[in-house]
């Protein structure tokens, strides 16, 4: 049948063979031959890889807490409408990230860019001491652009 898949392990262990499934005229060439494919990655193997998935969730905890406006408007004594212009702070900061993603990765590759977002995020933890309110606008717009960042790395 041409939808039943029988795996078969080969003499390398890092590779499957599958049965039963049509074969294209590029995949002939192969050295390995048609039916052989490499083995996908999992979260769990090999071990650095777990290191790695909770590295991810942490990392969009972090970008998800950046986007929190808790206690803003009894603090600054501000109408709703006012508070809520918060949010489109980390806006105009992805924005920018948006536009910046190609240069900084093209300059200083892929680290660079997962390096930039952190500190970003570590500038906008100013609204940690309370500054005025026209100050926690712009630290937003370094969360916003921290999040772009880590989003592109």
């Amino acid at each position: 049948m041409a939808t039943t898949r029988m795996i078969q392990k080969t003499r390398d262990s890092n590779l499957i063979a599958l049965e039963a499934l049509p074969h294209s005229q590029s995949d002939v060439g192969s050295p390995l031959g048609p039916e052989s494919f490499p083995l996908l990655d999992k979260w769990n193997s090999p071990r650095v890889n777990i290191h790695r998935t909770f590295a991810t969730f942490w990392s969009f905890l972090v970008m998800g807490v950046n986007d929190t406006a808790y206690g803003l408007e009894s603090y600054y004594h501000l109408s709703y409408t006012i508070v809520s212009l918060v949010f489109l702070s980390p806006l105009v900061g992805y924005t920018i990230a948006a536009f910046l993603n190609h240069r900084i990765h093209y300059t200083f590759g892929q680290r660079g860019g997962a390096i930039i977002g952190p500190a970003c995020h570590l500038i906008a933890y100013i609204n940690c001491v309370h500054p005025p309110y026209p100050v926690l606008m712009v630290a937003f717009i370094f969360a916003g652009l921290g999040n772009g960042q880590e989003d592109a790395a």
